[in-house]
Parts: structure tokens; C-alpha cells; sequence
């Protein structure tokens, strides 16, 4: 679903068992309200008493038909990545405005099998993480658009410096370019599930 609310109480959201989180997968997810259908065009949405909210919140549901499942990427499938970084740029003088997420555009590069993540040509900060990523499939004279998951980290690239005279060692980590995607199964898998897992 898709949720604009402006705070959330996470320890009372975490006591009442409705945030839960997967640690090796580094995905954690609010269940803020529920929606119930009264007919074809109203809804009636119940939010807890956690989520505080001002008047244009709602939520709205993400229709299954937009979600790709980690089986379908395909290396080299452009992708958007949506996010408020606000750890980059000048805060005595913004070159953007926090307040309004800023587009990336990049590829996805490969797939951890091993760990089920999805990998990207596409450099992410601090505040990108739990953003949506989106690919984008052209397919005769039309284009669409598909939520694979969310933003979970940056890869660093890590370089050691060695002062053989002074016995020094000074690391140095700096953003590769490339980033973690944590496919959406996992975060469907959370709405899902009653309790958080290791």
C-alpha cells in the first residue's frame, strides 16, 4: 500500500506487534491502518492510534499488476530510484529541497543469489534507504513501469593505505556507484507474517 502519513510512533507501532523487521534482509515494515471495501468506489480506511497524521494523509493500495517478482529482473532493465537523500549537499546553502524526493536513473548490474538481493548501477546516501525502486520495461510503442523492491544500502569500496616508514594504516571507504536492492517478496513477506524474524 502506499502510505503518506506525517509521524509514526515506533515504539508504540513495535509494542502493539504492528512493526516488524527482518534483520538479514534489512527491510522493516508499519502496518499503520486497514482499508475496508464498501463498494466498487468507496473504501473506509482505520488508521492506528500511532500513526499521527495530518489532513492530507491516506493510504492507497498498490495494485498487484505493477510488482515484479525477483525471478523477472533481468540484468541490464533500466531503473528509477526515488528517495530524500539528505546527507548529500550544502546544508548552510541547500542545492535542493528535502522536503520532495529526487529521481536517479541507472541498471540493474547483477543478483546476489545467495543473499536474494538485486544489485544496481546506481549510486545511493543516507536517506535513499527504503526508497522504491522501479524498472522500466519498453515493449513496442508503449512503456511501463514495475515496483522490484527497496533501497537497502550502498556498496562501498574500500582502499588501505600503508605508511611502511611510520607503520601507519590509514582505510578509506567511499561509495561505489553501485547499491542493494532488497526485492519487494521480502517486504510482502513481512505484511504477512505475524512476528519479525532474525
Amino acid at each position: 500500500m502506499k502510505i503518506f502519513v506525517s509521524k509514526v510512533l515506533a515504539s508504540s507501532a513495535y509494542n502493539s506487534g504492528m512493526l516488524k523487521y527482518q534483520l538479514d534482509s534489512d527491510v522493516g515494515v508499519i502496518r499503520i491502518g486497514d482499508i475496508q471495501k464498501i463498494n466498487d468506489s468507496l473504501n473506509l480506511t482505520t488508521y492506528y492510534s500511532f500513526a499521527i497524521r495530518d489532513r492530507s494523509s491516506r493510504i492507497e493500495p498498490i495494485p498487484t499488476s505493477i510488482i515484479e517478482k525477483y525471478e523477472n529482473v533481468q540484468i541490464g532493465d533500466d531503473v528509477f530510484v526515488l528517495g530524500y537523500p539528505t546527507s548529500i549537499g550544502l546544508q548552510r546553502s541547500p542545492q535542493f529541497d528535502p522536503e520532495r524526493p529526487l529521481l536517479r536513473k541507472g541498471a540493474i548490474a547483477g543478483k546476489n543469489v545467495a543473499k536474494k538481493t538485486i544489485i544496481i548501477d546506481c549510486p545511493v546516501y543516507y536517506g535513499n534507504s527504503g526508497g522504491p525502486v522501479i524498472v522500466q520495461y519498453s515493449e513496442s510503442f508503449s512503456t511501463y513501469y514495475k515496483l522490484i523492491g527497496v533501497v537497502s544500502e550502498f556498496v562501498p569500496y574500500e582502499e588501505d593505505w600503508v605508511n611502511t616508514k611510520n607503520g601507519l594504516t590509514n582505510i578509506s571507504i567511499t561509495n561505489s556507484g553501485y547499491s542493494v536492492v532488497v526485492p519487494i517478496e521480502s517486504i510482502l513477506y513481512l505484511f504477512n507474517s505475524k512476528k519479525s524474524s532474525p
